[in-house]
């Protein structure tokens, strides 16, 4: 089998090996890392992340079913640690819930010396059903000036992405008009035509939607509540009550409202890591 460097030339051929933002980070030119098998002129696996704080965050590893327990996966895994020596400390893989895929990964990390831990600041998982249930299903964006993005025009979007930048809220590094983002259900709070409040949902951890980011610069605690309500809303009408969201407290004090507002959020994930000599 062979080795190759993944980059935007030779992209679509792993397509569907890469987790989407990581494919579409590699089409767009942002700096990852990626490396692919090929085996008779065939992708069969891949491994592709960034360099964060120091270490090396894989954020997209799979190998076709049909060429596992070949050792390609540990062929992929060597050659990137060994292009990582010493570049970074340590090599991390997070995982958001268990399924069977992420289920065989665990154990050939746990194979690879990888230890495993909770995160710091664990995602948490609670249906779109089960936050309208939290908050008694009330829809507050009639009294409350709320639209999704899909609602607002481009140019806005742009003005209020600067705006907001400059008050050092975290906007998406591609804006409110950034590719990626939930935009049926990712809200704004509005007043006087400026952005005082918002919360961003995308599908950046396992396909799922994934609240990324939120902000409340309006100095009033329900505004969230409020964002959080039309976004379930408008979570529930197009995907169903059953969708599952991820949310991940950045501190103390939004781990406490995340509990006050959707009590039924239980923690999902946690971290492999290991240590490059």
């Amino acid at each position: 089998m062979d080795v190759v460097v993944i980059n935007d030339s030779n992209a679509d051929i792993f397509k569907n090996l890469l987790v989407k933002s990581v494919y579409d980070m590699i089409k767009s030119g942002i700096p990852v890392i990626a490396l692919g098998g090929v085996e008779y002129d065939m992708a069969v696996a891949a491994i592709a992340g960034q360099v964060e704080y120091g270490d090396f965050d894989i954020k997209s590893f799979f190998v076709a079913p049909s060429y596992r327990n070949c050792g390609i996966g540990s062929l992929l895994l060597s050659e990137l640690e060994f292009f990582l020596e010493g570049k970074v400390l340590k090599v991390t893989a997070n995982f958001a819930e268990m399924d069977s895929e992420t289920s065989l990964l665990s154990r050939f990390l746990e194979r690879r010396f990888f230890g495993r831990r909770w995160e710091d600041n664990p995602y948490y998982k609670a249906t779109l059903g089960e936050i309208l249930d939290s908050i008694n299903g009330i829809d507050m964006t009639k009294s409350e000036k709320i639209k999704s993005i899909k609602e607002c025009r481009g140019i806005s979007l742009r003005v209020w992405s600067k705006e907001l930048r400059s008050n050092d809220a975290p906007v998406p590094d591609g804006g409110l008009t950034g590719d990626g983002i939930e935009k049926d259900i990712s809200m704004l709070r509005l007043e006087k035509d400026r952005v005082n409040a918002f919360v961003i949902f995308d599908r950046s951890v396992g396909g799922v939607i994934t609240q990324s980011e939120v902000w409340n610069g309006s100095g009033k605690p329900a505004a969230l509540m409020s964002l959080i309500s039309a976004a379930a809303l408008a979570g529930k009408k197009k995907y169903g009550g059953d969708e599952p969201v991820f949310f991940q407290p950045v501190n103390d004090n939004s781990e406490a409202l995340l509990h006050y507002l959707i009590p039924s959020a239980k923690p999902v994930s946690f971290i492999y890591q290991k240590t490059l000599f």
